[in-house]
């Protein structure tokens, strides 16, 4: 259970840093996500994420592609930073749908 949601936790957080990567944020700043902002879209682990999240449902194996990003989690208590994250998903999966997949 504990690695579930250590898991979930990489994936959430992976998820809205990328979409802070491609997006211009609206909200106040946490410094932690504006400084990966730039460079998250291009991590190797991020792109797997969205890569293999199309393939419903979303397994485990898919959700530990986020586990390096798991320092960046608080970043999802923003609003702005959520809407952000389900647009570069582009419909791939939703910030809500990986929560259901990877929390269980």
């Amino acid at each position: 259970m504990a690695n579930r949601r250590t898991v979930a936790a990489g994936v959430l957080a992976a998820l809205l840093v990328i979409g802070l990567a491609t997006q211009t944020a609206h909200a106040a700043t946490i410094p932690k996500c504006e400084a990966v902002r730039d460079t998250i879209a291009g991590n190797p682990s991020a792109q797997a994420f969205k890569a293999c999240a199309g393939k419903k449902p979303i397994s485990v194996e898919c959700c530990r592609n986020l586990l390096p990003l798991a320092e960046y989690q608080d970043c999802l208590a923003q609003p702005e930073y959520r809407s952000q994250v389900n647009g570069w998903l582009g419909g791939v999966t939703t910030v809500e749908e990986a929560q259901k997949a990877c929390l269980g």
